[in-house]
C-alpha cells in the first residue's frame, strides 16, 4: 500500500517490475486517467544517463577545442590553453617567485567559472575511478564508445575522461611533493571561455589539497595499472611524494586551507576542521593499492578522530 513521502506532502506507491522483462518504455495509466512518468524497462535502463553524465565532464575540457563531432550543439573553439600561468604571491618561494611562468594545461572548468580547483577535481575524480572501481570487468564502465575523441582507442571511456584531469592535477605538484590549491583567475570573468584574456594565477599549496591529490592518485594508479602501467606509476609516484610532504608537515597547513589574499575573489574550500579526513583517505587508498603496512598504520591513526 502506499506510504507517506520523507520528502513531500505525496503519498507514495511502490510496484515491483522484476518478473517483467519485455524491453519498451512505459507508463502506469490509473482508473481516474492520471498516469506516471514514462519510465524504461531494459537490461541497461541507466545507459542514457550514464552516457550524459560522462559527456558533461567532456563539455568542460580546458585547453582544448570541442568539436561539433563529439560535442554536438555544444561545440566551442579552443579555450584556456593555460602555458602562461603566474606563481601567485601565495605560492611564491624562492626558487619559484612571485610572478614565475608556468605551464598548467588541461583539467575540467569547474563551474560557472573558468577556474580549476583542487578540491572538487579530487571529488569529481573519486566518484569516476569509484564508479569503474565498483563495476564488473564487462559492466558499462568498462564501455569504449560513449563518444569521446578517445573512443576505441581500447581504454574504457570513464578512465580516457579522468585522465584529462589526472594529468592537470599532476601538474599542481611542486618539487617538495605538495599540491597547489588552484588555478583561477583573480576575479570572476563572466563570458564565452574563449574571449577570456584575464590573467591565470596558481596558489599556495596544502596539506589538505596534498593530502586530496594522494588520495585521488594513489586510487587512479590502481584502476590504470591494468590500461596503461608507466601512466600508474607517475600516478602511484606523485601519491608517494605527496606522502612524504605529509609526514614532513604533519599539521594542518594552512590550519584551515587555503584563503583567499585580498586579490583574489574566486571560490574556496575552506575545512575548518583541519585535515584528518583527507589524511585518512589518502592513507587509505595508499594502502589499498600497494598493500603496505605503514598506511594501514596511519590510516588508523586519523581515521578514529573522527569515527
Amino acid at each position: 500500500g502506499p506510504v507517506a513521502s520523507r520528502n513531500s506532502s505525496l503519498q507514495i506507491h511502490t510496484l515491483d517490475f522484476s518478473t517483467f522483462n519485455k524491453p519498451g518504455r512505459y507508463r502506469i495509466i490509473l482508473e481516474d486517467g492520471d498516469s506516471s512518468y514514462p519510465f524504461t524497462i531494459s537490461a541497461t535502463p541507466h545507459h542514457h544517463a550514464a552516457v550524459a553524465s560522462l559527456k558533461g565532464f567532456y563539455f568542460q575540457r580546458m585547453s582544448t577545442t570541442l568539436s561539433p563531432v563529439y560535442a554536438g550543439k555544444w561545440a566551442r573553439p579552443f579555450a584556456h590553453p593555460d602555458e602562461h600561468v603566474l606563481v601567485h604571491a601565495s605560492a611564491a618561494t624562492e626558487k619559484r617567485p612571485e610572478g614565475t611562468v608556468i605551464a598548467s594545461p588541461g583539467g575540467w572548468y569547474d563551474a560557472g567559472d573558468y577556474n580549476k580547483y583542487l578540491p572538487t577535481a579530487a571529488t569529481a575524480l573519486w566518484n569516476l575511478i569509484t564508479a569503474y572501481d565498483l563495476g564488473s570487468c564487462t559492466g558499462p564502465t568498462h564501455r569504449d564508445d560513449w563518444g569521446l575523441p578517445e573512443s576505441g582507442n581500447g581504454v574504457p571511456d570513464l578512465l580516457d575522461e579522468a585522465r584529462w584531469e589526472l594529468e592537470w592535477l599532476l601538474r599542481l605538484q611542486e618539487a617538495d611533493g605538495g599540491f597547489a590549491n588552484k588555478v583561477t583567475n583573480l576575479c570572476w570573468f563572466s563570458g564565452m571561455p574563449e574571449t577570456s584574456t584575464a590573467p591565470q594565477v596558481i596558489t599556495a599549496k596544502t596539506t589538505h589539497d596534498t593530502a586530496s591529490a594522494a588520495a585521488v592518485l594513489a586510487s587512479a594508479a590502481r584502476v590504470f595499472a591494468d590500461w596503461d602501467p608507466a601512466f600508474a606509476a607517475s600516478c602511484l609516484g606523485a601519491a608517494r611524494h605527496a606522502w612524504d610532504f605529509l609526514e614532513l608537515h604533519p599539521g594542518a597547513t594552512p590550519a584551515a586551507g587555503f584563503t583567499n589574499p585580498s586579490d583574489i575573489c574566486t571560490g574556496q574550500y575552506q575545512d575548518p576542521l583541519g585535515d584528518d579526513d583527507e589524511r585518512a583517505w589518502a592513507a587509505a587508498e595508499l594502502y589499498r593499492t600497494t598493500g603496505e603496512e605503514s598506511f594501514h598504520d596511519a590510516f588508523a591513526t586519523y581515521w578514529p578522530i573522527h569515527s
